[in-house]
């Protein structure tokens, strides 16, 4: 079935040049879904990980975010924002941030789009707001590692049973699984490092704005809209590059950039679709989402749904990388 958004390539049969077309945007779409429906189990590690938050005694930021609160209390200007900021973010529990919400690596989890009160009224687990700053930041440590290694043993899981990049064995090695951490702990560096870098000119002008008190300086963040939108849209794919070409975070940012310069219409309709399926799902889940036996369905629902466009997402950008000629770089096993 042909549909909108398909790309071709040329291949060679007997001498004679035939153009083969990739799948389109709503055809990979259902290749990723009939791949879950094959091999479900791919489905375990999100789903691990969004039950291990669930239960798990809450540490709230408090402790770190309180001396902010503080320290703004009383300023007027820009300060009244950052106090904000900080009374919000308290709200949160640490080991959501660092296991599904580390900055560029966020897992596709249900959870964090609850409020800590919804979560708190069903009285699963324990709440923590005034530990010790020290013990707030072991266990962001922790969870952030234990995060890493689900979100790399997932993508994996993945790439192995849906695409057939290496075996479900390769899950059981330790040095492959910490070396794909590694780049993957590499790549959301460079990817937060790119981000400074665009917004560096209008974060200092922003913070003298803070210090002398000109709150209009703010407003300059417009302006770093249209890059973050650029880079968004053309690093997408990145992630899903790591792991199907087993390749390295710069050499990941460089084939997704490829990709989308190469098929760059056929690539926005495919994560303006796929962000439209999420938000709508999300809304609609957050209204299951009153009980606890609603909680857990719409934990499994989102699981499902979240995989699926995973899947499609490796596929999307295996069938283009491979019509560009994009090698792909194993660890050497």
């Amino acid at each position: 079935m042909r549909n909108w958004g398909q790309g071709s390539r040329s291949t060679s049969s007997g001498g004679a040049s035939v153009e083969a077309a990739a799948p389109g945007v709503i055809d990979t779409l259902g290749l990723g879904y009939a791949v879950l429906i094959a091999k479900p189990l791919v489905m375990l590690p999100l789903l691990l990980a969004e039950l291990l938050v669930l239960f798990s005694p809450r540490v709230m930021l408090t402790p770190l975010t309180g001396p902010i609160e503080r320290v703004a209390l009383g300023r007027t200007g820009a300060w009244l924002d950052v106090r904000g900021l900080a009374s919000w973010m308290s709200g949160y529990d640490v080991t959501e941030l660092a296991a599904l919400q580390a900055p560029m690596i966020r897992m596709p989890a249900f959870i964090p789009s609850l409020s800590s009160e919804r979560l708190a009224s069903f009285g699963w687990h324990a709440s923590y707001s005034s530990a010790p700053v020290a013990l707030v930041s072991v266990v962001a440590l922790l969870a952030l590692v234990t995060g890493l290694l689900m979100s790399v043993v997932y993508r994996m899981l993945l790439a192995a049973e849906g695409l057939g990049v290496g075996t479900f064995r390769d899950l059981a090695s330790p040095r492959l699984v910490t070396a794909m951490a590694l780049r993957l702990a590499g790549w959301a560096a460079a990817i937060v490092g790119l981000m400074a870098l665009v917004s560096m000119p209008v974060l200092v002008v922003t913070t003298f704005g803070l210090i002398f008190g000109f709150g209009g300086s703010r407003i300059l963040w417009v302006f770093v809209l249209v890059p973050f939108a650029w880079g968004f849209v053309h690093f997408y794919f990145s992630i899903h590059a790591m792991f199907v070409d087993r390749s390295g975070p710069f050499d990941a940012l460089r084939s997704s950039y490829l990709v989308v310069r190469s098929n760059f219409w056929q690539s926005v309709q495919f994560i303006a679709t796929t962000m439209l399926i999420t938000t709508g799902m999300t809304f609609a889940l957050q209204q299951m989402a009153s009980s606890a036996g609603g909680v857990m369905a719409a934990i499994a629902i989102n699981t499902f749904v979240a995989t699926g466009i995973v899947l499609a997402a490796m596929h999307f950008y295996r069938d283009r990388a491979r019509q560009l000629g994009l090698s792909v770089d194993d660890l050497g096993r």
